[in-house]
């Protein structure tokens, strides 16, 4: 089983695998609860599974994402973090395995596309997002994959998407 749900008597909820769902991994990284009680849960997708699924309390899917997806180029085949900041938007991370690919994605409640880093339009952490956070000042990190050494491997915003600090691989500090 890829991803189970226990009660609290730890008997078994609900399951998927590739049996019984095609909305299921080989690999779950994520999984997250937001504001509005849905879960998220990311991980490893191929051959039209879905890489990123939210499902509401009773495991109905609310809305889902794959590789294949049309939807603005989402993050393509690996969703390595999920978290939602304080203002109840949706940072999404993982693999853009290529360069028409986004690397990390914010989304609002309704799922629309609020701002986005890739390879072409940034020199954002590179290639592979695998951790957001929220500090108690309201800034973002984001830690990744920088594999190049005018890529960042570690930044920070603010709430409006602000480069406040970053480090990468030629900082003597990183």
């Amino acid at each position: 089983k890829s991803c189970v749900v226990l009660n609290s008597n730890l008997n078994l909820i609900q399951y998927w695998n590739r049996g019984n769902s095609d909305f299921v991994y080989i690999t779950i990284y994520s999984i997250y609860e937001d504001h509005l009680g849905r879960i998220w849960i990311g991980g490893y997708s191929n051959s039209g599974y879905k890489s990123c699924v939210v499902l509401d309390s009773n495991f109905n899917l609310i809305k889902y994402w794959n590789k294949y997806d049309s939807y603005s180029n989402f993050v393509y085949g690996t969703i390595y973090s999920i978290y939602a900041d304080h203002l109840g938007r949706i940072w999404i991370g993982g693999d853009t395995n290529s360069t028409i690919y986004k690397s990390c994605v914010v989304l609002d409640s309704n799922f629309n596309l609020i701002q986005y880093w890739d390879y072409n339009n940034s020199d954002f952490v590179y290639s592979i997002i695998y951790s957001i956070y929220e500090d108690h000042l309201g800034r973002i990190w984001i830690g990744g994959n920088s594999s190049s050494p005018t890529n960042k491997s570690c930044v920070v915003l603010d709430s409006n998407f602000n480069l406040i600090k970053y480090w990468n691989i030629n900082d003597s500090d990183s």
